[in-house]
C-alpha cells in the first residue's frame, strides 16, 4: 500500500544549554553583535565547560569514508540541502554563540559516510537525522530514511558510489517522527517493496502516530517547525548554528511506506536478510511509537533516539506529544540489561559510542539524567 503524506511538520529534540552567568565583570568586545550581557554569559560557559572534549571529537570523526560537497536540489531546481552551508563553523566560538552550542555544532558538522563497525555504516549530515546501513547476506538493511525523498535518494546514491550497488533488502523505521520515515520513497517505491516482498519494519502504533502528528495537526506543526528549526535564519554566527540533534531540517518531498512487519510485543526477535534483530518497543519515550534493537551477532545496539548526545526536549516547541521522562529512564534500564555488553552503540542522530565500558557508562549516565 502506498501512502503519500504532504508534510512540513518536522521535529527533533534540542539540546538544553544551561549555565550560570558570572557576577564578576568579564571583558567584552564593543564591536560584537552580541550584547555585553550575552558576551559575559558565554564567557562564563566557556570557563566552566570542557569544550576540548577529545573523546567526542575523535568519535565524531572516526571511520570517515568520504565527505560530500555541493547541493541537493528538488525537481524544480530549488535547494533542499547544502552540504557546505555550515563550513563557517570552525575554530573558537564567536561572541554571538554559546560555546556549548558551538561545540555541538562542530561535532554535528562532521558530514559524510562512516564505517561504524563490521557491516554497519552511517550517513551523517545528509539531513537532520542519520541513515544507517546494515549489510545483510544479500543487500542493505536501511534503518531510517531521513526526512525528504531528495536527501534520502542522494544519501543512497552516495553510499552506493563508495560501498557498491547492493539492493535494499529491508527498511526499518525506528519511530514515528517524520525525519526518520519521510524519505522512504527516495529509497524504495511501494511497487518495488511489493514486487520483491521487501520487509518494512516498524513499531506498534507507527502509522497511527505518524499520520496523526503530521496530518491531523500538520498545519500547526508546520508553522511552529519553521520557528523551532530556524528554517529561515541565515546560516551564520548570527543565525542558524545547529539543531542539537543535527544541522538542520530538509524541507523537501515527504512520503511514507506502509509497514509489512509490525513489532507488537515488548520484545521480539526477527531475522532480516540473514541477520538477527532483537527489537524492544519503547513507546512514550522520545516518540509515542518507537523501538530500539540489539544485533547480538555484531554486538551492536541501535538506540534510535532512546539515547543520544543531547538531552531531548520533554515537550517540543512545535507541540509534539509530551515525553514521559520516568518511563524513558525505565526503558534505558531495560536496555542496559540486554545490551549493556554491546561493543558499539549507534544513534539515529549524532555519532556512535565505542567500547563496552564506554557504552555501558554512557547508558547509565543518560538513564540517571532522565530519571533524576
Amino acid at each position: 500500500m502506498k501512502t503519500n503524506l504532504v508534510l512540513a511538520a518536522l521535529f527533533m529534540g534540542t539540546s538544553a544549554l544551561m549555565a550560570a552567568c558570572s557576577k564578576t565583570p568579564t571583558p567584552v568586545d564593543p564591536n560584537s553583535a552580541a550584547s555585553p550581557f550575552t558576551q559575559a554569559f558565554h564567557a562564563e560557559v566557556a570557563k566552566n565547560t570542557d569544550l576540548a572534549d577529545p573523546a567526542n571529537n575523535a568519535d565524531a570523526r572516526k571511520g570517515l569514508i568520504a565527505k560530500p560537497t555541493g547541493k541537493v536540489l528538488n525537481d524544480a531546481g530549488e535547494v533542499i540541502w547544502d552540504y557546505d552551508e555550515f563550513n563557517f563553523i570552525e575554530g573558537n566560538a564567536p561572541s554571538t554563540v554559546n560555546p556549548s552550542l558551538w561545540r555541538q555544532a562542530s561535532l554535528n558538522n562532521q558530514i559524510g559516510l562512516y564505517k561504524v563497525a563490521d557491516r554497519i555504516y552511517q550517513l551523517r549530515g545528509f539531513d537532520l537525522s542519520n541513515m544507517t546501513l546494515i549489510e545483510g547476506d544479500t543487500g542493505w538493511i536501511v534503518v531510517d530514511v531521513l526526512t525528504s525523498e531528495e536527501t534520502a535518494r542522494a544519501a543512497m546514491a552516495f553510499a552506493r558510489k563508495h560501498l557498491g550497488d547492493k539492493p535494499v533488502t529491508a527498511i526499518v523505521f525506528t519511530h514515528s517522527h517524520v525525519d526518520h520515515f519521510g524519505g522512504a520513497l527516495g529509497v524504495l517505491s511501494a511497487e518495488e517493496v511489493a514486487a520483491r516482498n521487501v520487509p518494512v519494519v516498524a513499531p506498534i502504533g507507527f502509522m497511527e502516530e505518524a499520520t496523526s502528528e503530521n496530518l491531523l495537526v500538520g498545519m500547526a506543526m508546520a508553522r511552529r517547525s519553521i520557528y523551532m528549526y530556524g528554517k529561515r535564519l541565515p546560516r551564520s554566527p548570527e543565525g542558524l548554528i545547529d539543531n542539537g540533534l543535527g544541522k538542520a531540517v530538509a524541507y523537501g518531498k515527504v512520503g511514507i511506506l506502509q509497514p509489512t512487519l509490525v513489532v507488537k510485543e515488548a520484545k521480539e526477535t526477527h531475522v532480516l536478510d540473514g541477520l538477527e534483530f532483537m527489537f524492544h518497543n519503547v513507546p512514550g519515550s522520545e516518540a509515542p511509537s518507537e523501538f530500539v534493537f540489539y544485533l547480538p551477532t555484531l554486538k551492536a545496539f541501535g538506540s534510535a533516539e532512546l539515547f543520544g548526545h543531547t538531552l531531548h526536549n520533554l515537550y517540543t516547541p512545535r507541540g509534539a506529544k509530551v515525553r514521559d521522562a520516568l518511563k524513558w529512564a525505565s526503558y534505558m534500564d531495560e536496555a542496559i540489561a540486554y545490551a549493556g555488553d554491546a561493543e558499539v552503540m549507534f544513534h539515529q542522530h549524532n555519532w556512535p559510542v565505542w567500547g563496552a565500558d564506554n557504552v555501558r557508562s554512557f547508558m547509565e549516565k543518560q538513564r540517571d539524567v532522565y530519571r533524576f
